[in-house]
């Protein structure tokens, strides 16, 4: 086993690849490692560096929640490996278990001292949760206030927590990341159509997977894996450091050009992730930056990873808000379209579908579903060959809701 610190990054390599590299022949996909290791580094580092905004200054905490398509795709691991890092860096809160978001609050509210001495006074750390759905007891303000929290530069007096008969809880200094799991039956129990449109989803990162990244019975030892120790040396010289982010002329130019180009576009988006695409991308290239170096430089290639990293969210956003709507046929609607991006080419015969949606949805409600998603231009549907019978086909527009979002942009940059 080659220790971390013995290892040379290869080009433009960096911490969170490495992290990846190190965990390549775990069967979990690889993005769940990549954006663990990234909400890692962003609890590690906290509040002590930002970029300057102008009217605000943006903090890289970062909401990240591993979705899968379907219980058993390993999303436990890479939250271990999380916590295993910031147990061996221990300079931050790690908030996990099961709790309710009034506890959460009292925590994050309470001075700690770390074992060496260490004491947490401010709000700062991870939330951090192998099942999302049992993390939190239900409360219908929950996820309102962790979408309140995820603002960092809107609390710069601290956040209070005041309720009759309780005493007033103060938050000093708050800057909250979130790391959670869940699959995708379990994370539309917990987050509901208020939270999907009012700002929580807009604000998490989905990372969207339906395969993992490889079988593998582990009955041998990993060739690559790195012990946590050692891939904990990055960290602790992460948080030592502290100041403002700045740009390069070249990344100016890089971000100009993007922003510009996702401002114009028409693209239906409930959630409000579109919106703040721009800050997530930056949070996320502050994030590749630290992982790399001690420059506190926005550099080219960290910027455009971020881009194309943010980008790839998206997708699983649309995914997991698919059944959201106030339509009685809203979540048979999502099944339809979930099969219709899955199937090759996006395109799927009448009595396959069928069988894949039974018995949640039968001949008729999919007859209502194939309907209005052919009024909306969704879905065309035409006669195939000799005994094909009926096929659909997800439409050009519709497709590219759920796949590639602006490629030409970023082979451009490249």
């Amino acid at each position: 086993m080659q220790p971390f610190s013995k290892r040379e990054p290869k080009g433009n390599e960096s911490w969170l690849d490495l992290v990846v590299d190190s965990m390549k022949e775990n069967e979990a996909p690889s993005r769940y490692f990549w954006w663990s290791a990234a909400a890692v580094i962003a609890s590690v580092i906290g509040k002590k560096i930002y970029l300057n905004r102008f009217h605000y200054k943006l903090y890289p905490n970062i909401y990240v929640m591993l979705i899968s398509a379907r219980s058993g795709l390993r999303k436990g691991i890479p939250i271990s490996i999380a916590a295993d890092l910031l147990n061996e860096v221990n300079c931050t809160r790690v908030v996990s278990g099961r709790g309710s978001i009034q506890g959460i609050i009292k925590e994050l509210s309470t001075q700690r001292t770390l074992e060496g001495g260490t004491v947490l006074s401010d709000a700062q750390g991870l939330l951090l949760s192998d099942e999302f759905s049992s993390f939190m007891v239900r409360d219908p303000q929950a996820l309102t206030i962790l979408t309140g929290l995820h603002n960092t530069h809107e609390h710069k007096n601290g956040w209070k927590n005041t309720l009759k008969g309780s005493p007033v809880e103060v938050l000093k200094n708050p800057c909250i990341s979130l790391l959670g799991a869940s699959n995708e039956i379990h994370f539309e129990d917990v987050v509901k159509q208020i939270d999907l449109e009012g700002g929580f989803l807009g604000r998490t990162f989905v990372v969207y997977e339906e395969k993992r990244q490889r079988i593998n019975p582990l009955t041998e030892a990993p060739e690559n894996l790195v012990p946590m120790n050692e891939l904990a040396k990055r960290l602790h010289e992460v948080k030592r450091l502290e100041g403002e982010f700045k740009w390069t002329p070249r990344t100016k130019q890089i971000y100009d050009a993007w922003y510009y180009k996702i401002a114009q576009i028409e693209y239906e988006d409930r959630t409000g992730s579109m919106d703040r695409l721009g800050d997530q991308a930056l949070k996320v290239a502050m994030l590749i930056s630290l992982s790399k170096n001690d420059s506190l430089e926005l550099d080219e290639l960290s910027l455009l990873q971020a881009i194309e990293k943010t980008e790839a969210c998206m997708g699983g956003a649309k995914r997991v808000s698919l059944g959201s709507g106030n339509s009685e046929m809203a979540k048979a609607t999502a099944k339809v379209i979930r099969e219709l991006v899955k199937a090759p080419d996006r395109t799927i015969g009448r009595r396959e579908l069928l069988r894949k949606v039974w018995p949640d949805i039968d001949a008729i409600a999919l007859d209502r579903v194939i309907e209005t998603l052919t009024q909306s231009g969704g879905v065309e549907a035409f006669r195939g060959r000799g005994k094909e019978g009926v096929i659909y086909k997800m439409s050009e527009k519709a497709s590219k809701q759920f796949t590639e979002f602006f490629s030409e942009f970023m082979k451009e940059m490249n």
